[in-house]
């Protein structure tokens, strides 16, 4: 990139041109090729590839260094969701984020995290590019963010829909929601690979299930029973 930045007369990745990117990008897949990566060609094979990946980065220095400056937990793990993708650097206008909230009492939650402006995902969490404070809160707590603008003060509305979007839901119900992509990530383990399943991870399995049905089953009734 920095070679490119030079030759170009460019300072940031932003301001290349679309021909100017498309060289980049042929340069670094010549690059990979010859240090012997291999370029999976299968759009399913390419999934389940990053998945992989994704479950492996959780290991990664970096990922431990970024968990004990969040202050995360080594014990949470990681999981994957496949979606459809929302193109962050679509205008200068578009945003690209990870947000994490925490309560601070009744009907007040802080937000904070990284965003970055005409960027995709791997931009934010690769570490190698200049990322902004989500709030306010967060930009004056901590020293790393307080030079930048929090996405509170530059971007109030996308911020204002990210706020309310998160007061609408439930604690309980995004923990429920984590069990989605380990669940399916068992099941291809299981049936697609054929890992083996013992008697003890069979019981496990079907525990873990069990208090979920009981839990979506109160949940349930509790929500029936609230005044409209």
């Amino acid at each position: 990139m920095k070679e490119f930045k030079k030759r170009r007369g460019v300072e940031r990745k932003i301001d290349f041109d679309p021909a100017g990117m498309r060289e980049i990008a042929l340069a670094y897949k010549e690059r990979a090729r010859e240090a012997g990566i291999v370029f999976e060609d299968d759009p399913f094979r390419q999934v389940i590839a990053c998945v992989f990946k994704v479950l492996d980065s959780w290991d990664a220095p970096h990922a431990g260094l970024y968990r004990a400056y969040m202050g995360i937990a080594e014990e949470w793990g990681t999981a994957v969701i496949v979606q459809k993708m929302v193109f962050g650097n679509n205008s200068p206008n578009s945003i690209t984020g990870v947000v994490h909230s925490h309560y601070l009492g009744y009907e007040n939650i802080g937000l904070f995290g990284e965003y970055k402006t005409r960027a995709q995902g791997h931009d934010i969490v690769s570490g190698v590019a200049r990322v902004f404070p989500i709030s306010e809160e967060q930009r004056s707590t901590y020293t790393a963010s307080s030079p930048f603008s929090s996405m509170e003060r530059t971007y109030p509305e996308q911020y204002r829909k990210v706020y309310e979007a998160v007061k609408r839901i439930r604690y309980s119900t995004a923990g429920l929601l984590q069990y989605i992509s380990p669940s399916l990530v068992f099941l291809t383990a299981v049936f697609m690979f054929h890992e083996p399943m013992d008697g003890w991870k069979l019981r496990s399995f079907a525990g873990i299930c069990t208090a979920l049905a009981i839990y979506s089953v109160s949940a349930f009734r509790s929500d029936a029973t609230k005044p409209s």
